[in-house]
């Protein structure tokens, strides 16, 4: 890591930490800038206790998806499911994740566990669809 970069980081985390938890979570939950990863890093750390911090896991996971820092991203999916085994989305986000990376067994299972939850959900099947042609081709 550059010294600026470094620099950077040190300067956002200083700036986030001054504002207050609501402002971090709305900042977490409706941004996708880095700023959002930060504030959701933030928030993990002030709420390690609360039952309802796989939601944080979650949402940063998704946001490390899109910036396709996808073994980021499984860790993260991973800590959400296990802190909460019917979060939808971390199921799913935890399956595509996997396939990115060509983790096709991995990604199966993931999008199953999604579609065992929700049966109808469009976006498990189409990924799951998309996982099994993928184990197909090889």
């Amino acid at each position: 890591m550059t010294l600026i970069r470094t620099l950077l980081i040190a300067s956002l985390a200083f700036f986030l930490s001054s504002k207050s938890s609501a402002q971090t979570i709305e900042t977490c939950f409706r941004s996708t800038s880095n700023d959002a990863i930060y504030a959701c890093t933030l928030e993990i750390k002030r709420h390690q206790k609360s039952p309802n911090i796989g939601g944080l896991y979650s949402r940063r996971g998704s946001l490390w998806l899109m910036r396709a820092m996808y073994e980021e991203a499984i860790s993260d999916f991973k800590e959400a499911t296990r802190l909460n085994s019917e979060d939808i989305d971390a199921w799913i986000g935890l399956g595509s994740a996997n396939l990115q990376l060509g983790h096709e067994r991995e990604a199966i299972a993931n999008l199953t566990e999604a579609l065992r939850l929700d049966p109808s959900n469009k976006q498990a099947r189409d990924w799951l669809d998309i996982a099994y042609a993928m184990r197909v081709r090889r």
